[in-house]
């Protein structure tokens, strides 16, 4: 027991020192590259740097889930693409089967709608945009924002 104990000690100071963890909604269609100012949340260990981190690239392709007729998600599974010391594929990631690759192990932590919103401003101009909107609860009301920055630029208003 104390062994174990002492194991487990020296293995959680190790991860605090040499380990890090990076979040990131995506998109399908998306992807990410492992530079840390590409995550929505980012930790990293005392010891550890951006340049320190495995280079790779992945990019979801498709995702796919599965529900009951109560709501109840029974099956999550996304098609990732990716790219690592310049070799690539494709391979299916699921909540107990995440893609590893040698360092970093990209894992499926969650799921939510990403809507296509289209805007027509009044000089005629189309914008399109697929943007994530967070669950506020178990039976995925979400809540999210679509800018459109660009919108009405160059039109003069007369009024």
């Amino acid at each position: 027991f104390h062994f174990a104990l002492l194991g487990l000690l020296v293995g959680m100071a190790a991860g605090g020192l040499f380990g890090w963890q990076g979040n990131r909604i995506v998109v399908a269609g998306e992807g990410i590259c492992n530079v840390g100012q590409q995550y929505d949340e980012f930790t990293a260990g005392s010891r550890v740097t951006y340049e320190d981190l495995p280079r790779f690239c992945v990019s979801l392709v498709d995702f796919q889930a599965s529900y009951l007729d109560s709501g109840q998600a029974t099956a999550f599974r996304a098609r990732m693409a990716y790219e690592v010391d310049g070799r690539g594929g494709e391979r299916s990631v699921g909540v107990n089967n995440p893609l590893r690759m040698g360092e970093a192990t990209v894992y499926l932590l969650g799921h939510g709608y990403a809507p296509v919103v289209r805007y027509t401003d009044r000089t005629g101009r189309t914008q399109t945009q697929a943007v994530p909107f967070l669950a506020t609860d178990n039976f995925l009301t979400s809540t999210g924002v679509v800018a459109f920055p660009d919108a009405n630029i160059g039109v003069v208003d007369t009024a």
